[in-house]
């Protein structure tokens, strides 16, 4: 039993330590030709939001709803990409579960 609750001990501290890994990866994304910009974090927290103030015009709302949706996929993309690029190069190493019997 004392084991296993070493085991859980190290999977938070690993985990932990992928999180603060990963709060220092920024990723920088863009919709509407560069009029939305969004700066995030490898935890997925927005850092920044920046938004071209023609696109605050109410006869732009439609426009603008669906740049930031369009800002937001291309951020999670983006990250995706570099994550799965920090992974491969072995700069990311996830947790071991693998001995939790999960």
């Amino acid at each position: 039993m004392f084991n296993k609750i070493k085991q859980y001990r190290d999977l938070r501290n690993q985990t932990k330590n992928l999180q603060n890994q990963l709060s220092q990866e920024i990723i920088e994304a863009q919709a509407l030709s560069g009029r939305l910009k969004i700066k995030m974090d490898g935890n997925q927290k927005v850092q920044s939001v920046e938004v071209d103030p023609e696109l605050l015009n109410s006869e732009k709302k439609k426009e603008l709803e669906d740049g930031l949706k369009d800002l937001y996929d291309n951020a999670q993309h983006e990250l995706q990409q570099v994550m799965m690029q920090k992974m491969r190069s072995g700069n990311i190493n996830l947790p071991d579960i693998s001995n939790l019997g999960l």
